[in-house]
């Protein structure tokens, strides 16, 4: 059963449980690298305290793939040290653009992020930026893609819940 966003019923345990689509592209990478191993290592942390998502090196390069398969601008090679993948704006009117749309699935819960929770402009330097770096083994949701959501924590029944919520109106 699949629940749409806002619907309070995320399991903790075993929380990323198919992937990540980008666009209509379910990315093919393995259940094993959203999991915690034999060894502690990997797994899914939520973070509030720094700012954006950080997926496994190989799980990073497919979606940095699918990006630059999806998106209608030109990768820009000019130096970030931020981020891995950013484009050329080609004005300076970022909400005109159109991304590819991006989805995080956890168990029973497909998150559909808005562009602005995944993608940095800066108008000075023309570039426009995924906001998602490539890491070692774990997979951290951080506080950019959890921008006017209100993540609950029920940990005594081991739910989590993602709210869509105007912060600044709170």
């Amino acid at each position: 059963m699949n629940l749409s966003i806002g619907t309070p019923v995320v399991p903790l345990v075993a929380i990323m449980d198919t992937g990540i689509t980008v666009g209509q592209t379910l990315l093919p990478i393995p259940k094993s690298s959203f999991q915690i191993g034999s060894d502690g290592g990997g797994g899914l942390m939520i973070d509030s305290g720094t700012t954006v998502t950080s997926l496994q090196e190989d799980a990073f390069d497919m979606l940095k793939q699918a990006f630059v398969a999806q998106t209608k601008l030109q990768v820009s090679y000019s130096y970030t040290a931020e981020f891995d993948l950013c484009f050329d704006l080609p004005s300076k009117n970022v909400k005109e653009i159109k991304f590819p749309r991006l989805d995080f699935h956890f168990k029973e819960l497909d998150l559909e992020l808005p562009a602005e929770n995944y993608m940095i402009p800066d108008t000075k330097l023309g570039l426009v930026c995924l906001a998602m770096r490539p890491t070692g083994r774990l997979l951290v949701f951080r506080n950019f893609q959890q921008r006017n959501m209100l993540v609950l924590h029920d940990l005594k029944k081991e739910i989590l819940s993602f709210i869509p919520t105007k912060c600044d109106q709170l």
